[in-house]
């Protein structure tokens, strides 16, 4: 019999969260496990699940008291006859959870995807309120999966979830990945992003949110103060517009250039010089194995997730978060010294191997097979 799944989330961008969903449906053993996604619409998100020939069925999930969508995710669980459900971020985690109760299902996981939720940043007096609903969900479910130790430390902290609930599993990337570009490939990448011949590029893929620290790479272009250096960012977000005002007044335009949400990041990706993460907090940080996997030398902040795959200084740069000096000083030793960003990246393939999507997804596997027996 094959163990039906379903997973739940109720945002629909795709950046890490949708990322780590998409590398565990697609790799899950499909002689034993049937994926389905329940998600609102989101164009990259649904392209990439029917890519791997992963079902996908929309529901909006517009908030917590959506109970229509809940209605709608207790006749898919009843339709699908899912034996897991598998919920990611908190809408879809109460919405699932009421969904699956309503239809009778008695096993639930959620991962966790960050080391601070959304709640946490809600008005003091509401904040007791979206605690006891995290403290609910945490009681209706079986087992919580962190993406890093950082997020399992501060949900167990912050929350008081038991310990032996709490399962870290990291995300995993493919691997080898499937980009490889030549000399002259790499040249057109360049010249397309504005870095001219002889022009070193630092590139950052990340969302544009206020923790994801992209001020602080502006403020560390500035202190490299190098003619010769372009910082690309490809992504998008929140603070997009804010972040382009701050560039242009220090007069970086020519610097630093926003190029927005690319679906060929990791063709941007492998035609760089340096990969940065300048986040003020990161759960994991999946960029930064795509750099490793693909030879390019990282400086990234020591801010959670980052620090449980580098090593400072062996396979890669860590530096303290919102340190712009720091960072800028780390970029301009990787690009003037060749030798020194060999090494790191040398280091850094042997390290990445470990997160080989193809192995971590066994853990999920193991995870469910647990539940599987635990409730039979």
């Amino acid at each position: 019999m094959k163990i039906n799944v379903l997973h739940v989330i109720c945002y629909s961008d795709f950046y890490g969260t949708q990322r780590s969903l998409l590398s565990t449906v697609k790799n899950l053993d499909n002689s034993h496990f049937h994926c389905t996604v329940a998600a609102p619409y989101g164009e990259h998100f649904f392209y990439a699940l029917s890519e791997a020939d992963v079902e996908v069925v929309e529901v909006p999930m517009r908030g917590l008291w959506d109970f229509t969508s809940a209605l709608r995710l207790a006749s898919i669980i009843r339709e699908k006859n899912i034996h897991i459900l598998h919920c990611h971020l908190g809408i879809s985690t109460f919405l699932g959870l009421i969904g699956a109760r309503i239809a009778g299902c008695r096993r639930a996981v959620a991962t966790r995807h960050f080391i601070h939720d959304r709640y946490v940043g809600v008005h003091p007096r509401l904040f007791p309120i979206y605690l006891g609903v995290y403290k609910w969900m945490n009681r209706q479910l079986d087992f919580t999966i962190c993406v890093s130790e950082a997020v399992r430390r501060n949900v167990i902290k912050r929350e008081s979830l038991a310990d032996e609930k709490c399962v870290v599993i990291p995300n995993g990337i493919e691997l080898p990945l499937n980009v490889s570009l030549s000399a002259d490939e790499r040249r057109a990448v360049r010249a397309e992003l504005g870095a001219a011949e002889g022009m070193k590029m630092a590139v950052t893929l990340s969302r544009l949110g206020a923790e994801k620290g992209i001020d602080v790479l502006i403020d560390a272009a500035l202190a490299c103060g190098r003619d010769d250096l372009v910082f690309i960012v490809a992504g998008s977000g929140t603070q997009e517009k804010a972040l382009k005002q701050k560039a242009q007044s220090l007069g970086l335009e020519a610097k630093i250039r926003f190029i927005g949400y690319r679906k060929d990041a990791l063709r941007i990706l492998g035609a760089a010089d340096v990969f940065v993460l300048p986040a003020y907090e990161e759960p994991f940080g999946i960029s930064v194995l795509e750099a490793m996997a693909l030879g390019i030398p990282v400086v990234a902040t020591d801010a959670g997730g980052p620090s449980e795959i580098l090593t400072d200084g062996e396979n890669g740069f860590l530096v303290p978060p919102g340190d712009a000096r720091a960072m800028a000083e780390r970029i301009i030793l990787l690009i003037d010294n060749p030798s020194a960003a060999q090494t790191l990246t040398e280091n850094a393939r042997h390290r990445v191997s470990e997160f080989d999507e193809k192995v971590i997804v066994k853990r999920t596997e193991k995870t469910y097979l647990e539940l599987m027996e635990k409730k039979r």
